[in-house]
């Protein structure tokens, strides 16, 4: 046998007609006495008549009745805490799990684009040994040097296909975008595509009076305004313009008028200074210039050394020395193309 109540909703008049198990029903009379407007002097009267142990009995329940509902207040809330926490929970589960599979897919693609890159360098490689081979066996001097110019020309495209593979972005799709806007304001040694040169160069000094930055790419140096520059960030790479290949036995030769005879290449380390170097003796020699000069400075002697270890087993070149007194002494090598 349990104690139980029915509870009354005393600002209505009416019973909830829920059942509270446990704990046992309170007299309301004085409070619905008062609703229905009977006089206080008679409520009072009809209180001191009561019996002092069953007011106190009343005053019990009374606190009972307030206890239970501040009880099913917290509880109430320790339940929607408790939902909340389990949507959550779940929320934070199901982002997790498309973080997992965003990772997984992204390793895949990856992994993909490394055997891409894997293949590709196979390819070049494989290539380049049936050229070599093709030119160990070439007797004709003319040929031979169609044939290096080909090769040479055939792995730089392939060296720019394994490079757009790496980057995945071409920055000429966002030079051409003339809605582009910076995504920050420049700031010195920041790495920029030059529109208007269609090259990659290096901010070198801020925007002066005219709105102009200053801008190194190799051993060009120029000015240019902003709107002309884009940023590159992280693993962006620009594609240069393709170059016509030599094809066929046909080579199409610059106006040696317009050729120029020289290229400077100071400040710049070994291997990037051999880069620019390897490409100007390629035009050179479809310009047919006999004679070039190459501005290295003199400095330590490294760039020098660094440049004549390529000098000394490249077939374009028929012999290479120190400029003479006033072509620039031991800052300048002179290369006879053969």
């Amino acid at each position: 046998v349990q104690n139980a109540s029915c509870e009354f909703d005393v600002e209505t008049l009416r019973p909830t007609y829920r059942l509270i198990v446990g704990t046992p029903g309170r007299s309301n009379a004085f409070i619905i006495s008062e609703k229905l407007g009977i006089s206080d002097e008679i409520i009072k009267r009809a209180e001191r008549l009561i019996e002092s142990e069953n007011k106190h009995f009343e005053d019990v329940i009374d606190r009972l009745d307030t206890s239970r509902i501040e009880m099913e207040r917290e509880r109430e809330t320790a339940e929607r805490l408790r939902r909340e926490y389990e949507s959550f929970k779940a929320k934070a589960e199901e982002d997790l799990k498309r973080k997992i599979a965003r990772s997984e897919e992204e390793i895949a693609k990856q992994t993909l684009k490394a055997r891409q890159i894997l293949e590709s360098a196979r390819a070049s490689s494989e290539f380049i040994f049936r050229q070599l081979e093709e030119l160990r066996k070439q007797e004709d001097k003319d040929k031979r040097n169609e044939m290096m110019l080909s090769a040479r020309e055939e792995v730089r495209r392939r060296m720019r296909e394994s490079e757009s593979l790496m980057s995945g972005i071409d920055i000429r799709v966002i030079a051409e975008d003339e809605n582009y806007k910076l995504p920050r304001p420049l700031k010195v040694g920041d790495r920029v595509y030059v529109t208007t040169i269609s090259r990659e160069g290096e901010v070198t000094a801020l925007a002066d009076k005219k709105g102009q930055y200053s801008v190194s790419s190799g051993i060009l140096k120029t000015k240019v305004t902003e709107d002309k520059l884009r940023l590159i960030e992280g693993n962006v790479k620009y594609r240069e313009e393709k170059k016509p290949t030599v094809s066929e036995g046909k080579v199409k030769k610059s106006s040696i008028s317009t050729f120029k005879p020289e290229i400077d290449v100071r400040g710049m380390i070994g291997d990037d200074a051999w880069f620019v170097v390897d490409k100007y003796l390629d035009d050179a020699t479809l310009a047919g210039i006999p004679t070039v000069r190459i501005i290295h400075g003199k400095g330590t002697g490294a760039l020098r050394a660094a440049l004549w270890k390529y000098f000394k087993n490249d077939r374009r070149i028929k012999a290479y020395r120190h400029g003479e007194y006033g072509e620039g002494d031991a800052g300048v090598t002179v290369i006879t193309l053969g």
